[in-house]
């Protein structure tokens, strides 16, 4: 009906002279694949990801920031890994999100190009805390 009421309004512009004003654009924000949360009364994922979990690194202002997103065989394009419903600029928001993986997930720490490597006690700290919680942290 709306489709109906919006192509009439149309015409009748157009036989008026005017043409319709068109909607105003709408720039969307890429989708962005996330780890998915635990189901409803769950703490953790049940079982590990298919292709385990991609864990990246930067520093923003002086504040290292990280990611964790689902592993592809793909690279991934910076404004997927910096993408704001990715990205957590908190060592204890990356641990809260870290908890949430299933026992047995693997995640790989990946470096290079844009995606430093945190200073060393920074990443034996998440390292052990993943071991603590039943993840392997590469």
């Amino acid at each position: 009906m709306a489709h109906k009421t919006l192509l009439l309004a149309s015409v009748l512009a157009a036989s008026m002279g005017r043409v319709a004003a068109a909607p105003p654009a709408v720039t969307p924000t890429p989708p962005v694949d996330l780890v998915p949360t635990p189901p409803a009364g769950r703490a953790r994922l049940s079982k590990p990801l298919f292709k385990g979990v991609e864990l990246y690194s930067w520093q923003q202002a002086g504040t290292w920031c990280f990611s964790l997103l689902p592993g592809t065989n793909r690279n991934k394009e910076p404004s997927e890994v910096r993408h704001p419903t990715a990205a957590v600029c908190s060592v204890a928001l990356l641990k809260a999100r870290l908890a949430t993986l299933a026992p047995g997930e693997l995640v790989v720490w990946e470096t290079g190009g844009e995606h430093a490597s945190c200073p060393a006690p920074l990443r034996e700290e998440l390292t052990r805390y993943c071991a603590s919680i039943g993840i392997v942290l590469r």
